[in-house]
């Protein structure tokens, strides 16, 4: 079964690495202090991480500078505590 996740900077939201693969093996990627995030619902593949963060609140956030029209992915994300 294959997934996606994410890897952030605890501190500032940002999205380091996309991974994709087995979800077994995400823990171990997480290096140092990094989150790791689960994405789910995820029908349009897509993590445009140069407008994207992920907030205090464990959301999409986009970022200041963003195209007027970039639009928040419909998929949801979900810390995984290691």
């Amino acid at each position: 079964m294959s997934a996606r996740a994410i890897l952030v900077d605890p501190t500032t939201g940002v999205i380091l690495r996309v991974l994709s693969g087995e979800p077994t093996m995400f823990a171990q990627q997480v290096a140092g202090s990094e989150l790791l995030f689960a994405i789910t619902d995820d029908p349009d593949g897509l993590i445009d991480d140069r407008n994207l963060i992920i907030s205090e609140t464990g959301e999409w956030e986009v970022l200041p500078g963003a195209p007027e029209d970039f639009a928040v992915p419909t998929s949801l994300v979900e810390l995984i505590a290691l």
